[in-house]
């Protein structure tokens, strides 16, 4: 690995916030709900497939409270496999995320950023250069009913160029979650 500090800050910062959920009093942080998401390579290079299985922590923040607008701070963990291209690799996330609410309305919109490790980074062609790396996506969620969701996330693994190969995975993700 490179040496920048940089990343092992941001790493740090990502990975205190689940801790820090597991550690406060009970009632300010709580399961907002779980899922299952399957994401398809948005690019040609290589054909991939991920499965995952995502659980959302609602925290007690929140970035913006308006009359119909809220952006609510979460915690994102998530683990699953990639396969494709003859090979099968684990891999896990933890991270921020920003859920933007519109009243009543059954649409939001969603981002989420953190460290991310997997058990197998070269799948064909596609070095993507090592064991850790950064996971992000972007999206909305439409609320099907009280407490089921279906969503889509355009999701981006990377390394910051933490290695010496850093071409990044594009996938388009589909979920279903449950919500509490």
């Amino acid at each position: 690995m490179k040496n920048d500090y940089t990343v092992y800050i941001l790493c740090l910062a990502c990975c205190a916030l689940p801790i820090h959920a597991l550690t406060a009093e009970p009632g300010n942080f709580s399961i907002s709900d779980v899922g299952v998401r399957v994401g398809f390579d948005g690019d040609t290079r290589v054909e991939l497939n991920s499965y995952e299985v995502s659980l959302s922590i609602q925290t007690p923040w929140s970035l913006l409270e308006k009359e119909d607008i809220r952006a609510k701070v979460q915690i994102e963990l998530g683990a699953g496999a990639l396969h494709g291209e003859d090979e099968t690799g684990w891999f896990g996330h933890v991270g921020p995320a920003i859920e933007i609410e519109f009243g009543d309305f059954p649409i939001s919109f969603y981002a989420s950023s953190g460290p991310a490790v997997l058990s197998v980074y070269e799948f064909g062609t596609l070095d993507l250069g090592g064991t850790f790396q950064f996971m992000s996506s972007g999206g909305f969620n439409v609320k099907l009913s009280e407490q089921w969701a279906a969503a889509y996330r355009f999701q981006h693994i990377s390394n910051a160029d933490i290695h010496d190969s850093n071409p990044g995975l594009d996938l388009h993700a589909v979920s279903i979650s449950w919500g509490f």
